[in-house]
């Protein structure tokens, strides 16, 4: 048997154990640890590449998070670091997105594949490995107790004397949801161990170069307008939003610094979870613009300097902004207290400041 189908096996049997009916907790700290030496032992030095470190990581400090808190973040974390790291140890040129992307389709489509494999080990005649072999004995002894338990049940429909004397044996140990838990932790330990994936997707992957090649903007703005047409519009565009912004930020400062006094009619929950979920929304699309204006010809064009300043000034108020607004739900948690819903806040505006960061970048 090969080592990833041993550690498949152990995986599952772990699972079965550790999570049946348990909290989460420590479990999930003793489950990881054991996926980290397993993806280990299985990757190469070629695969252990930083975005796979930094995978590996992650796994290791959602798990001790989900040992402290228990929460349901720190478990999804946990699982979705796992899932990317098996993702990486079968392609580790792949980005993010994509391995997510792979995971998902990978836990759809488990069983087909997982049918697949099996057919591929047991069914096909071809010059056995002892590899193979090992696989295959163990796939007989379990039909064959498979087996035994139907005539099991045939004998004891079929002879009321044979019936008395098995219903005297205590199975009370076996559990039907123990059993059908932990092949549920099977199926999704195999898709870890084994990736099955879109190899069309992976290919675009890797060969989509990330720098931006010059000559190959193929917008639309190309089609019907010239490049100095396209400048002008992104700079026009670009400095009306730094106004905009501009006057949102020195309205905001006189409220933080008691300048400006809000109605009675606005609560600090409005002020703040309104302004979060739209601030979040023009975030997403001052990134979009950056995005599309810089996605071309104008990196090339060579009076670009002043547009890249004045885009990164808007990058740079959009950070003062979302500062702000933390600000803003750090007097909200003074005054009524800290609940998960305020910490909430917390972690969107740091993505929104990450988000941002990437973007300057």
């Amino acid at each position: 048997m090969k080592t990833t189908d041993k550690l498949i096996l152990l995986s599952g049997l772990a699972y079965g154990i550790l999570f049946y009916q348990q909290d989460f907790g420590v479990n999930f700290l003793i489950f990881s640890i054991l996926q980290l030496i397993g993806v280990f032992i299985v990757s190469s030095k070629e695969t252990r590449s930083k975005n796979w470190w930094l995978a590996f990581s992650g796994v290791a400090i959602a798990a001790i998070g989900v040992l402290l808190y228990g929460s349901f973040l720190a478990v999804f974390a946990n699982v979705v670091s796992l899932f990317v790291l098996a993702a990486l140890t079968v392609e580790p040129k792949a980005s993010l997105l994509v391995t997510i992307v792979q995971s998902i389709y990978s836990t759809i489509t488990g069983v087909d594949h997982i049918i697949g494999d099996f057919t591929e080990k047991v069914v096909e005649k071809k010059e056995l490995s002892n590899n193979t072999k090992g696989f295959k004995k163990i796939v007989i002894i379990l039909a064959s107790i498979l087996v035994m338990l139907i005539f099991l049940g045939l004998y004891r429909n079929a002879n009321p004397a044979f019936l008395e004397f098995t219903n005297q044996i205590d199975l009370s140990f076996i559990s039907l949801s123990w059993i059908g838990f932990t092949i549920m932790g099977y199926y999704f330990i195999y898709q870890m161990y084994k990736h099955n994936r879109i190899k069309e997707l992976t290919d675009f992957d890797i060969n989509t170069p990330d720098a931006v090649v010059e000559g190959k903007d193929s917008s639309t703005a190309e089609k019907w307008m010239s490049v100095d047409s396209e400048f002008f519009w992104a700079k026009t565009l670009l400095i009306m939003l730094n106004v905009l912004i501009g006057l949102v930020l020195i309205v905001d400062s006189t409220y933080l610094t008691g300048l400006y006094k809000l109605s009675d009619s606005i609560s600090h929950s409005d002020n703040v979870h309104q302004g979060v979920s739209a601030l979040i929304m023009s975030i997403i699309f001052a990134v979009g613009l950056i995005l599309y204006f810089f996605k071309g010809r104008l990196n090339f064009f060579e009076n670009n300097k002043t547009l890249r300043i004045i885009a990164q000034i808007w990058v740079v108020q959009n950070v003062i902004m979302v500062l702000f607004t933390g600000v803003k739900n750090i007097e909200y948690i003074e005054e009524y207290f800290l609940t998960y819903k305020r910490i909430g806040v917390f972690i969107y505006l740091v993505c929104c400041i990450v988000g941002l960061i990437f973007t300057y970048i």
